[in-house]
């Protein structure tokens, strides 16, 4: 039986509405004032399966998944990465020694080391816990124009509907991160329609 979240806040990311458009990882990024250097918080990548002419594509959210079982928080030296309430993973960036020890323990890739002034520090999706505790919606979930996005507690009754969905899982649930972002997959496609059709030849 899949194991549901507690009442804390999460994220169920639903590929099927998903069109890859890096809208969410762009304004992130403007938002923050990240550097062209490659920093991004959030990441989408596409992931083909199958042979031709049965292929199927699938966009995949890369991101801190808020952890309840958190391996960069036990893996950080200094404390800079630490549980906040309703169970954000967040980083003081002022104890923070560039270390990368959090970056190699995260097994779904979604911490970096980004330049900060003369230094190196860990980096990730923190959820706009600023804008959270202002009554906002994170800037990914704000900006996705598809609606492939939600964000809330655990409690309120469209998360707790998404929730509860067959089709709505953690990623890699072998990991026993108990990670708090939540995806849908895509649905399955018809196979019985015709699309690819034979041209005709043109006249010699």
């Amino acid at each position: 039986m899949k194991e549901l979240a507690k009442d804390r806040y999460v994220m169920v990311y639903n590929a099927d509405l998903c069109i890859g458009c890096n809208a969410c990882a762009v304004e992130c990024r403007r938002y923050y004032g990240l550097d062209e250097k490659g920093s991004f918080r959030v990441r989408i990548q596409t992931v083909e399966t199958g042979t031709f002419p049965d292929v199927s594509m699938e966009h995949l959210r890369v991101s801190c998944g808020h952890c309840v079982n958190a391996e960069c928080i036990k893996e950080c030296p200094t404390g800079a990465t630490f549980r906040a309430e309703d169970g954000f993973v967040l980083i003081t960036q002022e104890r923070c020694i560039g270390c990368g020890a959090c970056v190699d323990a995260c097994p779904y890739g979604a911490r970096y080391l980004r330049q900060v002034g003369q230094m190196l520090k860990a980096d990730k999706c923190s959820w706009c816990y600023p804008r959270v505790y202002e009554g906002q919606k994170p800037v990914c979930v704000e900006k996705c124009i598809t609606g492939a996005l939600m964000f809330g507690m655990a409690s309120e009754p469209a998360i707790k509907e998404a929730l509860e969905a067959a089709d709505v899982a953690v990623y890699h649930p072998e990991y026993n991160t108990k990670a708090q972002l939540y995806h849908k997959s895509v649905r399955p496609r018809r196979t019985d329609v015709k699309v690819l059709v034979e041209l005709p030849r043109p006249l010699a």
